[in-house]
């Protein structure tokens, strides 16, 4: 989250010239860490209510899409009496008074159709208890608008009173009639009543109705979500056989799905800023080892590996770091490892050379995957096919500079993700990189992007649901080319970089067996056509607390279709 220059100039102005009037009456002379730290803390202020902001909105956008995907209305907003509201006309509104009109055509006058509610006269209400905070949509401190004096606007819904009737909202049908949204949020809903008694009570006055249900589980970078006809009980789970949708959404960034990847993922994005800005030298901080040092702990750092590639049937995410550790290294990999926090080309060089002569000298330990073919490699494989003994010293400088680094940073990380994905996708490693492109550093990040990215969906698939659920989506992701210039996507921002898949499965194939936990979201949706076309969705939103804890608010949202003959004429002023 970012202050623009002119906004940072203004906060900057502000607490400047707060600070110096409260230095006036101390007769004392306000020095430029002082100013500094006013400013600071100033601007943290904004940014802190900006972020509360930022939350809220998001909270709120869900509401509007939830509203959206159960009744196909377009919200455009929320209207209620305070003073303060978000600046987004498409999403909070603030009301303000004015002259009050029924509209043309209104069968019965507004705030009669507000406080119409013939079934509330059947339905026991309950006592409210101590009341919950929504997470999809918070009215603390907010006021509600007075219905006389409220002129209600098509697609807005209005807060209308803090018990019973919460939110009040007419959205357009055709030139005769009109829908009203009508949503009452319970904070105690009782979770005890059969499904039965919360339909009856729900469709007194409807002979025929639909019924159906949907429930949505929040995993750690996932969310699953089913559709179903038949439930046991109230916030019961799908039967094992239904089929839902699994959304992933993964951070790039985040570490969480790889994180000894992203580890030298960050270092090679500083090294190629260095590179793409023609800097000879960079930030390292990584490591502190020496060109003697090094020479002598090459007999340690290339030595015959025992250890062979290790494949794991189990398919978790803690087999999955287990075959990154055991993956077999060739003689690049090993040195990128040792080299790789190096601060400037020099040092490489001379790092490089010294292991060019070890490796020639001792041949018994020097490994080059068939892939490779990196600069170095390359070079080792032109010197090793002269035959006989190569006489060279260390000394020499081969022109491996910045490049050369970065080409050993990025072959090595590409194996890994290669090492990942093979056990699940066999053909991916049989795709060699274009001959005519390899050499091409933008052309090894782009590879290298695509295939870290669909190795942190293979982290977050094996933490949600069976192999023979993914691989066929596994498969997808690596057949589905890049956006262009999509690569670059990791190496010009600091900010989450979210990708997100989507694709169905059943109950069965999830790891998780949701008849243990609870659902994030439980919804009963109620459709009739007589007397009137009516739906009702009633939200179950879990709160704050365990997967195990049975604490909810339901969201009561009704929609029932309305005859305006009168409402394409415009209103009587």
């Amino acid at each position: 989250m970012k202050l623009e220059k002119k906004e940072f100039e203004d906060h900057i102005t502000c607490a400047g010239r707060v600070y110096l009037e409260c230095e006036q009456f101390k007769l004392s002379t306000v020095t430029e860490d002082q100013f500094n730290s006013v400013a600071f803390s100033h601007i943290q202020k904004v940014m802190s209510d900006r972020f509360c902001q930022t939350v809220d909105r998001a909270a709120v956008l869900f509401m509007i899409d939830l509203i959206h995907g159960q009744f196909g209305l377009r919200c455009l907003g929320f209207v209620w009496s305070d003073e303060e509201s978000l600046p987004n006309a498409d999403v909070f509104h603030c009301h303000e008074a004015s002259a009050t009109h029924n509209l043309s055509g209104n069968p019965l006058e507004i705030p009669e159709i507000v406080n119409l509610s013939l079934e509330s006269k059947l339905i026991h209400e309950t006592t409210r208890r101590n009341k919950e905070t929504s997470k999809l949509l918070d009215l603390t401190g907010k006021r509600p608008v007075s219905c006389s004096q409220t002129d209600f606007k098509d697609g807005m819904l209005y807060y209308l009173c803090d018990g019973g009737l919460s939110l009040f909202g007419v959205f357009p049908l055709t030139k005769t009639s009109k829908r009203i949204l009508r949503i009452n949020i319970v904070t105690d809903p009782d979770l005890s009543l059969s499904l039965t008694d919360v339909q009856r009570r729900h469709t007194l006055l409807y002979p025929e109705f639909r019924c159906r249900y949907e429930a949505v589980y929040q995993f750690t970078c996932a969310t699953f979500t089913a559709q179903f006809d038949k439930c046991e009980s109230l916030i019961g789970p799908p039967l094992s056989f239904i089929v839902g949708s699994l959304s992933t959404e993964v951070d790039l960034l985040s570490g969480s799905c790889l994180p000894s990847i992203l580890e030298d993922l960050m270092l090679l994005k500083t090294i190629y800023e260095a590179h793409e800005l023609g800097l000879s030298s960079w930030n390292s901080s990584q490591s502190s080892l020496t060109l003697e040092g090094f020479q002598t702990n090459l007999p340690n750092i290339f030595m015959y590996q025992v250890k062979q590639n290790t494949k794991f049937d189990a398919v978790s995410y803690t087999s999955m770091r287990a075959s990154l550790a055991n993956r077999r290294l060739d003689s690049t990999e090993i040195l990128w490892d040792t080299v790789k926090g190096v601060s400037s080309g020099h040092v490489l060089r001379s790092f490089v050379n010294s292991a060019i002569a070890y490796l020639l000298d001792h041949r018994e330990v020097l490994e080059l995957h068939r892939r490779n073919d990196t600069q170095l490699a390359i070079k080792l494989r032109s010197l090793l096919s002269r035959g006989g003994p190569v006489d060279i010293d260390s000394g020499v400088s081969f022109p491996f500079g910045i490049e050369c680094l970065l080409e050993l940073g990025l072959n090595k990380l590409t194996n890994d993700c290669l090492c990942l994905l093979e056990p699940f996708v066999p053909e991916v490693v049989l795709s060699s990189p274009d001959p005519d492109k390899s050499w091409n550093l933008e052309y090894r990040w782009a590879r290298l992007h695509h295939l870290y990215k669909a190795s942190c969906f293979l982290a977050s698939f094996a933490s949600h649901c069976s192999k023979q659920a993914f691989v066929s989506e596994l498969r997808k992701i690596l057949n589905k080319p890049d956006e262009k210039d999509e690569w670059r996507s990791l190496l010009h921002t600091d900010t989450p970089l979210i990708v997100r898949h989507r694709f169905e499965l059943p109950v069965s194939e999830l790891l998780v067996p949701i008849s243990g936990i609870l659902p994030s979201l439980w919804i009963m949706q109620l459709d009739a056509d007589q007397p009137v076309r009516t739906s009702v969705r009633l939200v179950y939103e879990q709160l704050s607390g365990g997967v195990t804890e049975k604490k909810y608010i339901c969201h009561e949202m009704k929609l029932i279709d309305t005859y305006w003959p009168s409402a394409a004429t415009s209103p009587v002023p």
